[in-house]
């Protein structure tokens, strides 16, 4: 079945929300609680309000800080906003062909929308039409893997839920081309003690057995020195046999706050692939968490992150190994130059009846800037004494070995620079599938690292 997108109408929650007021978050709730959200919404704000809003107190958190969002005046409901042709043009992928829904400020966008053609058996439609509809798969799922327990941005997405994306595979069926999830920022607060757009973005991802899909994830945003803060929340299931790719493109502006989870519950024998690319934000938080628990699945979690000037980024990694004989791999790379700071915590959990588990973790950070920082936090949680898992990380800067090994060839130095940072991006870059947006993203290191010409 083809289904085209929708402007499935939503209630919107006029009041304005303050992190640190947990008051505030469940009024919000509350003024959507008539909609097909309702009581998601409710227990969001109730859950959100126990655990508030996280600070270095909290280990998770220890080395971000939040306070930019303590005392910001956030509007959950942000006006319309529209996007031109001419937007769309300057955000556009060169060469990336395939199906495309944009959503502007949470919203989704018909017109601008492309999903003609879609096969028999994929379905790509609102989250809240879905459920308006009753439809019983989506119904289940929908929260079945994100966990609220000790994560607030999760409680806080639930919170202001008004609408979202579902994408449906049907068993057996193989996309070819990819789903390219366009969410488009067009607010801009005043920033520190002011007000701001909170955007809420949900993504449910179902894939049945022996099927498989291309999922782009892509936030942009109007307007580099935009300030809002995106909330984006992204579930996978993934039924026997099944394959899910899924690509986040996070370039939102450099004054934005955005707050990234990608959840996903994997069958016997599937593969779920995660790339994530971090390019823009102040704060930029990313936290990945696959639970593999059908024997002999597989999961790939892959990323690269380049902040510039100030900009923070923080990766938050955690593998479930549920099941016995599942392999996971974890390669993350940074590329840190002025006074960025990159954090990776990378931890792998193997429960006490998952035996013959595989599973490594990796963590690489080139430091381009006396200024720059790093901080790397591997770790192994292991519950049974049958596995092969390991773990580790490195940071330095560029090999002068290296730069003289090309220098003694007769390249300049400039050239020479910019050839090791992109090989060393590159293995990262590599792994995603979609040619366009690998080629995109090598264009995105030009001009945003010292010495990435060449």
């Amino acid at each position: 079945m083809t289904t085209a997108t929708s402007m499935t109408p939503m209630t919107d929650s006029t009041a304005a929300v303050r992190l640190s007021d947990s008051e505030s978050v469940l009024a919000a709730a509350a003024a959507g609680a008539s909609g097909p959200f309702g009581e998601r919404r409710r227990r969001g704000a109730e859950r959100f309000a126990a655990l508030g809003l996280p600070t270095r107190r909290d280990e998770q958190w220890r080395y971000t800080s939040l306070r930019v969002l303590e005392d910001l005046s956030l509007d959950p409901s942000p006006a319309g906003g529209t996007v031109s042709d001419a937007d769309l043009g300057r955000l556009a992928i060169p060469g990336l062909e395939g199906f495309r829904l944009v959503l502007v400020n949470g919203r989704i966008d018909a017109e601008r929308s492309h999903l003609d053609g879609l096969p028999e058996g994929v379905r790509v439609r609102s989250l809240a039409e879905a459920l308006s509809a009753r439809d019983a798969e989506v119904g289940g799922a929908l929260g079945s893997v994100a966990d609220e327990q000790d994560e607030p941005f999760v409680a806080l997405n639930d919170a202001l839920l008004t609408d979202g994306v579902v994408v449906q595979v049907a068993a057996g069926v193989q996309l070819a081309e990819p789903i390219h999830l366009l969410s488009v920022a067009t607010g801009a607060g005043s920033g520190a003690g002011g007000s701001a757009p909170l955007h809420t973005s949900r993504v449910l991802v179902l894939v049945g057995e022996d099927a498989s899909v291309v999922v782009i994830e892509d936030h942009a945003a109007l307007g580099d020195e935009a300030v809002h803060l995106t909330n984006a929340l992204t579930e996978v299931v993934v039924g026997d046999r099944g394959h899910v790719e899924h690509v986040l493109l996070e370039r939102d502006s450099r004054a934005a706050i955005n707050v990234s989870s990608f959840k996903s519950r994997q069958g016997a024998e599937s593969r779920v692939e995660s790339h994530s690319v971090l390019l823009g934000g102040r704060i930029v938080r990313n936290d990945v968490n696959p639970r593999l628990e059908g024997a002999k699945a597989d999961s790939l979690l892959n990323g690269i992150y380049v902040p510039t000037a100030e900009q923070h980024m923080d990766n938050n990694m955690r593998v479930e190994h549920r099941v016995g004989s599942c392999t996971s791999r974890q390669y993350y790379r940074g590329l840190l130059p002025d006074a960025t700071t990159g954090v990776f915590t990378g931890r792998i959990v193997v429960s006490d009846d998952a035996s013959e588990t595989d599973a490594i973790q990796n963590c690489q950070n080139l430091l381009l800037s006396d200024d720059a920082r790093a901080v790397t936090r591997p770790q192994l949680e292991i519950y049974d004494a049958d596995v092969q898992c390991t773990h580790g990380a490195t940071t330095g800067q560029l090999a002068p070995e290296q730069l003289f090994y090309l220098r003694a060839r007769g390249v300049d130095e400039p050239t020479a620079r910019g050839l090791l940072v992109h090989a060393f991006a590159a293995e990262g870059i590599e792994r995603i599938s979609v040619e366009p947006v690998r080629e995109w993203i090598h264009g995105q290191l030009v001009g945003r690292v010292p010495y990435a010409v060449g």
